[in-house]
């Protein structure tokens, strides 16, 4: 009885619980940067949802923010996307 008891209760478990996913809408990392003659931070966020080759993969761009005190006074901001996606609890990475 206790056996069936908990069967049951395993199965009503899982069927209400959500597993949380790679990289939900709207998802943001925030880290710094630095070396010896510069530093700064980068962020990234998850900014659309594609299609490539009939995968859907997670876009997130990324946003540098480095100032190098050897070469300016001003930062240097730039962008780039990176596409993921997850399958089989791995994080597959595309660069574009």
């Amino acid at each position: 009885m206790k056996t069936l008891l908990l069967q049951i209760s395993l199965i009503i478990f899982s069927s209400i619980t959500n597993a949380q996913s790679w990289c939900p809408a709207g998802a943001e990392w925030h880290y710094r940067h630095s070396s010896a003659n510069s530093n700064g931070f980068v962020k990234l966020k998850q900014t659309n949802t594609v299609t490539l080759q009939g995968t859907s993969c997670q876009q997130i761009t990324q946003t540098f923010s480095v100032f190098n005190s050897l070469i300016s006074s001003s930062p240097t901001t730039y962008s780039n996307a990176i596409f993921t996606t997850f399958s089989n609890n791995v994080v597959y990475y595309y660069t574009a």
